[in-house]
């Protein structure tokens, strides 16, 4: 999987709305790397309804994990503009892709609601115990909810893989590419999630 991990021409300086621009395309392509390797697992995801509900409950997550990370680097009006730039890059990927699989369709608005919802909820969790983890709470929330989109397909296990493979390895993905994709060295950019 190639993600955008820096910039080619480093000595411009970018926008927070570049930022998540890029960042978006990341978290999109890290849920998808981490859908089929459920799949490699042997999880079924049968329509592709379901694994566009399972792509973004992994977006949503990582979009969690990013606010962590960026709070307390960035300003609270920088935080706001880049957190709301996200949210506009991930809606329209969603968007898009919903397009391409399903047809014509309002899928904003449903998107919205679940990105609020969930926000909302991972807000309420701690944060991980060392630095670039998340906790327990956030991965048993996220493993629940991709549960409920595949139950009937698998026969248990699947909270359990998501919360000891897929959600930690698709932390570990976004914390090889958001501090350089922020402009910060790794080794002063080590959070906390």
């Amino acid at each position: 999987m190639r993600l955008k991990s820096g910039w080619f021409n480093k000595d411009k300086e970018r926008s927070l709305v570049e930022k998540a621009d890029a960042l978006g395309f990341n978290l999109w392509s890290i849920a998808i790397n981490r859908a089929r390797h459920m799949e490699g697992q042997g999880f079924k995801v049968d329509l592709p309804r379901q694994t566009l509900d399972v792509l973004d409950e992994f977006v949503i997550f990582l979009m969690q994990a990013v606010d962590r990370y960026i709070y307390g680097r960035l300003t609270e009006d920088e935080r706001n503009e880049f957190i709301q730039a996200l949210a506009k890059k991930l809606i329209s990927l969603d968007g898009e892709n919903r397009f391409e699989a399903l047809g014509s369709g309002d899928y904003a608005t449903p998107f919205i609601a679940m990105m609020n919802e969930r926000l909302g909820h991972y807000a309420a969790f701690p944060n991980g115990d060392q630095e670039g983890e998340v906790s327990y709470a956030a991965l048993r929330y996220l493993g629940e909810k991709i549960e409920e989109i595949v139950k009937d397909l698998n026969q248990g296990w699947v909270k359990e893989q998501i919360i000891e493979i897929e959600g930690s390895g698709a932390i570990k993905s976004l914390m090889g590419v958001l501090p350089r994709l922020m402009g910060q060295d790794q080794e002063k950019a080590s959070s906390s999630l």
